[in-house]
């Protein structure tokens, strides 16, 4: 798999994310708890403890099948691909609370990243995959992202 990076620059260039470091990244967290009428008491466990859980649980096992792009990957072979995006990631800089913008419709690639953001503390923020390159230099000024991702299909100014 591979990521087509572009920050949020008012020049946009592109960086290639490609055979990164697999050190695992962690960060502590801070934890938030939200009290409503439930039959459930909520885990206090993050996403990425919840995610290496089910790693350790069930690691040969399907974790994601996208048969439109013959992707079809194991819980550790997720794990392993989340790792490497994550470090990447913070190669580049970003901090947990950094927002990242994922300009691509559905696909491996984005669920990849929901889960790497999270997992090193990161928000995630979707963008419209029909938005052209000029909709994104006028997005919103409360979006705030640190760097945008898009898949290589934006070479183009719009989707096809």
């Amino acid at each position: 798999m591979r990521f087509t990076i572009i920050p949020c620059e008012s020049s946009i260039r592109q960086l290639f994310l490609s055979n990164l470091s697999s050190s695992v990244c962690r960060y502590s967290v801070n934890l938030s708890y939200a009290s409503s009428p439930s039959d459930h008491t909520l885990s206090g466990a993050t996403i990425g403890e919840l995610f290496n859980k089910q790693v350790e649980a069930t690691p040969d096992r399907d974790m994601i099948v996208f048969s439109r792009d013959n992707v079809r990957l194991t819980y550790q072979q997720f794990k392993s691909k989340m790792d490497d995006l994550a470090a990447g990631l913070l190669a580049l800089g970003l901090k947990p609370g950094d927002r990242v913008g994922i300009w691509s419709p559905n696909r491996a690639e984005w669920v990849l990243t929901q889960i790497a953001t999270a997992h090193i503390g990161l928000i995630m923020v979707n963008v419209n995959p029909a938005y052209r390159v000029q909709e994104l230099n006028t997005h919103p000024e409360g979006w705030n992202e640190t760097m945008i991702m898009a898949e290589s299909f934006k070479t183009q100014t719009t989707m096809r």
